[in-house]
């Protein structure tokens, strides 16, 4: 599996929300909202770029939602980004790379990914 690590910024993506990328990210989503300029409850659009702290981690315990191995039965309409946000800790490029995706990581047709 392909290693990331913590961006210096992120272009929002659909699905995505502060709490989403602080979960995927492990910092801490206060911290984010902050360097940001942001509030709890602001609403994010698609592109917009965030910076990421490059320090702290996620304080609420575990970063994990859904427990994975997975597979994830899609649904129309949804991304990549917005299915990697539903397990919390999952980055969306091991699902891109796990599944043989190409950009633009269109899901239409495929029914199910395999989540590492």
């Amino acid at each position: 599996m392909m290693a990331v690590t913590r961006p210096l910024t992120w272009a929002v993506q659909g699905g995505e929300t502060v709490y989403c990328l602080a979960r995927r990210f492990d910092v801490d989503p206060g911290e984010m909202l902050a360097i940001n300029n942001l509030y709890a409850g602001s609403m994010l659009s698609i592109g917009d770029v965030l910076d990421v702290p490059q320090i702290g981690s996620w304080p609420g315990g575990e970063r994990e939602l859904l427990p994975h191995p997975d597979t994830w039965t899609v649904s129309a309409g949804e991304t990549v980004y917005q299915i990697a946000c539903a397990y919390g800790d999952v980055w969306p490029e091991h699902i891109i790379q796990a599944n043989g995706l190409q950009a633009p990581y269109d899901l239409t047709g495929i029914q199910t990914l395999q989540i590492p």
